[in-house]
């Protein structure tokens, strides 16, 4: 028996298939939300110990992208944190999972954004999943949070934009970009576990990229496009090497 948690703890009879494949693997969950930037919204996801040991689960969040003011909460194994807007935060308490256990605990973790505006935005979180015997052994899953008004989804000022595609012949992504009210801009490229990868200056409110990802394995990244700060423009990026 697999003792099973979600971000609410939940009795799962079959799987059809998971994210990752090691002793914590992942129930495949909607991770694209959108609301009414009035309202929080909140993500649930599951996550089951195949493994034949005992693990202890923590999770570490991580805001990829985070608007101005907008707070985060989760709770974890019946502790709720404070919402803050923190970028980074791990949880204070350990959930124990024996191997071959089904039933769980009524504990859980609701994972919930909390706007602090009345305009389109998108935050988007990540959540990583590690056992502390062996934190190696992790799963984790990324959550877009899209607050939308009325038809207007689109998050972004007005004129500006950013557009990623990888390079036909070499290993690189090709970038245009437009910054309206241009101060200091920067594009700033991070993986899916929040690490910086790259930051590179901006010298004009618009123009073209080459950026070399030749020494970036491949995977998923997050391309972020800022202004004084703040990030106006996202892209997600898949990297593959030739």
């Amino acid at each position: 028996m697999n003792r099973i948690f979600t971000i609410i703890y939940v009795l799962v009879s079959c799987l059809p298939f998971y994210i990752n494949a090691q002793g914590l693997v992942l129930v495949p969950t909607e991770t694209h939300l959108t609301g009414n930037p009035l309202n929080e919204l909140s993500a649930t996801a599951t996550v089951v110990n195949v493994s034949n040991s005992l693990v202890g689960v923590k999770v570490k969040r991580t805001a990829l992208v985070l608007t101005l003011n907008d707070t985060l909460q989760y709770c974890w194994a019946g502790t709720c944190q404070n919402p803050n807007n923190n970028y980074i935060s791990v949880s204070q308490d350990t959930v124990f999972l024996q191997p071959g256990d089904t039933v769980g605990p009524t504990k859980h973790l609701i994972a919930n954004d909390y706007p602090y505006h009345n305009n389109p935005a998108t935050d988007i979180v990540n959540y990583l999943f590690y056992d502390v015997f062996n934190p190696a052994d992790s799963v984790s899953i990324t959550f877009t949070y899209d607050f939308v008004t009325g038809i207007n989804n689109q998050a972004n000022p007005a004129g500006t934009y950013l557009s990623c595609s990888q390079a036909a012949n070499e290993d690189a992504t090709e970038v245009q970009y437009n910054i309206t009210d241009f101060r200091n801009g920067k594009l700033i490229i991070r993986n899916l576990l929040g690490s910086l990868v790259k930051e590179i200056l901006l010298t004009d409110k618009q123009g073209h990229l080459v950026v070399s990802t030749s020494g970036m394995p491949s995977g998923i990244y997050m391309y972020l496009l800022c202004n004084n700060g703040e990030p106006v423009a996202t892209k997600k990026m898949i990297i593959a090497h030739r």
